[in-house]
C-alpha cells in the first residue's frame, strides 16, 4: 500500500501498523523506526499517542545501546530525540561508562522544560549526584590494544562486575554507579588511576588493580586516602599488609603455602588411619 498510493492519508496507520507486526517479529529496531515515521508525519492524536506509547516499550525494554545509537539519528522531533537519548544514557550507566551517560542526560536537561522528558533527564541526573554509590574500578582493559585477546581477561572480570551491580541495582533504591579506568597494564598508570579515583569523595570503594605490581603500585595511595582496595587476583605476599584499607580477595603466597600444608597433613593423617583400621580388621 505504501508503494502503491503514497499520498495515501493512511499511510501513517499503515506505518504503525507495521510497527506492530515488526515488534511481533521480534524486529524491535524496524519496529521503533516505523513508529517514528508515524509520529513524525502524523497528526491524528490518538495514532501519536500509540505511537510514543510503543516506543518507549522498545526503548526501555527491547533496544540494545548500539541500536538505540543508530536510531538517534532517525528521531527529528524534540521529544522522541530526549527519550533516545535518556535510554542511551541508562544503557551507558548499566555498562558503567558514566561520564559518557552524565554528557547525554546534561544534552537533555539543556532542552526547554516544556518539551516531554526533559524533567526525567533532571531526575536521573540528580539521582547520579545524590543517591547513587560510585565504586572504582581499575582493570586491563587494553582499550588501545588491536588485537581481541590482549583485552579479554580484562573484559571478562568488567564484564562478571557489571552483571553483579546490574542484580543489586534491580533490588535496591540505592544504586551502585561504577567508574571504569584502564590501567593498560602499566603500574604507574595504576597508581595515577587509584589517586584520581580516591579524590572523588563519592567514590567509596575501588575494585582492582588485578596484578600484584599494579597493586603494589597504587595500593599504599588508597590506604593513605581511607579507601578501601580490593583486588580480585593479586597473589603477593605483603599486599594486604599494606594497611587496613587494602584487602586480597584471593590467598597469597603464604596462606596458600599455609592450606597445602594442612591438606597434606589432613592427607596423611586419613591415610594413616585407614591403615590402623585394616590392621585392627
Amino acid at each position: 500500500m505504501l508503494d502503491l498510493y503514497p499520498q495515501s492519508t493512511y499511510r501513517d496507520d499503515a506505518h504503525y501498523t507495521l510497527a506492530l507486526d515488526y515488534f511481533r517479529m521480534g524486529r524491535y529496531e524496524d519496529a521503533t523506526s516505523e513508529c517514528l515515521v508515524a509520529l513524525q508525519t502524523s497528526h491524528e492524536k490518538q495514532l501519536i499517542t500509540r505511537s510514543e506509547k510503543l516506543v518507549e516499550i522498545l526503548t526501555s525494554s527491547y533496544l540494545t545501546l548500539p541500536e538505540l545509537q543508530r536510531l538517534q539519528s532517525d528521531a527529528k522531533s524534540d521529544e522522541m530525540k530526549s527519550l533516545i537519548t535518556i535510554r542511551i544514557a541508562e544503557k551507558l550507566l548499566r555498562t558503567g561508562d558514566i561520564a559518557a551517560a552524565e554528557e547525554m542526560l546534561h544534552k537533555t536537561a539543556l532542552l526547554p522544560s516544556r518539551i516531554k522528558y526533559v524533567s526525567e533527564a533532571l531526575a536521573m541526573l540528580e539521582q547520579l549526584e545524590n543517591r547513587g554509590m560510585k565504586i572504582g574500578v581499575v582493570l586491563p582493559l587494553m582499550l588501545k590494544a588491536e588485537s581481541p585477546s590482549t583485552r579479554a581477561l580484562g573484559v571478562e572480570f568488567l564484564e562478571g562486575i557489571q552483571l553483579a551491580v546490574e542484580e543489586y541495582n534491580q533490588k535496591v533504591p540505592l544504586k551502585i554507579i561504577l567508574e571504569v579506568r584502564d590501567t593498560e597494564r602499566d603500574p604507574s598508570i595504576a597508581a595515577r588511576l587509584v589517586a584520581d579515583l580516591c579524590t572523588d569523595e563519592k567514590v567509596s570503594a575501588i575494585i582492582g588493580p588485578i596484578s600484584s605490581n599494579e597493586v603494589f603500585a597504587s595500593a599504599g595511595i588508597a590506604n593513605e586516602r581511607g579507601v578501601p582496595l580490593i583486588s580480585p587476583t593479586a597473589t603477593a605476599n605483603g599486599i594486604a599488609a599494606i594497611g587496613s584499607f587494602i584487602f586480597q580477595a584471593n590467598p597469597d603466597y603464604d596462606i596458600e603455602g599455609a592450606m597445602l600444608r594442612y591438606m597434606l597433613t589432613t592427607y596423611l593423617v586419613l591415610v594413616l588411619l585407614l591403615c590402623l583400621h585394616r590392621q585392627m580388621l
